[in-house]
């Protein structure tokens, strides 16, 4: 029974994290381009199954080597984390739909088209 608060912790702790501004604000975009509510769960899914794997290799790993997350290393991750979402922001701007890569209209798109229509 020991691991029970160990493991509801862990869960506590990742739903903290997974309602993070990046977390939301990559998802909420990434989704949002989605053709339908099932289109766009399932997307949010495939996001919460690839960053659940990835934090339980690496963090894996690091737990069982007994070894610290490497200062440049979990900068590098950081500064790869900023450009990803800086990414979505351009695609999105240009209205390209990032869960189907296909075009669609966005906001930005619209506005522009509406102030250069007067």
């Amino acid at each position: 029974m020991t691991l029970l608060p160990s493991l509801a912790l862990g869960l506590v702790l990742g739903v903290r994290h997974a309602t993070d501004a990046d977390h939301v604000a990559a998802v909420g975009t990434i989704a949002a381009s989605g053709k339908s509510p099932r289109g766009a769960a399932l997307i949010g899914a495939a996001w919460g199954v690839g960053h659940t794997l990835s934090v339980l290799l690496v963090g894996g790993a690091l737990v069982l080597l007994r070894l610290p997350m490497p200062a440049r290393l979990a900068l590098a991750l950081e500064f790869a984390v900023a450009l990803m979402l800086i990414g979505l922001i351009i695609l999105d701007w240009a209205g390209v739909s990032v869960g189907f890569f296909v075009q669609r209209p966005s906001t930005f798109s619209a506005l522009r088209r509406a102030s250069a229509g007067s």
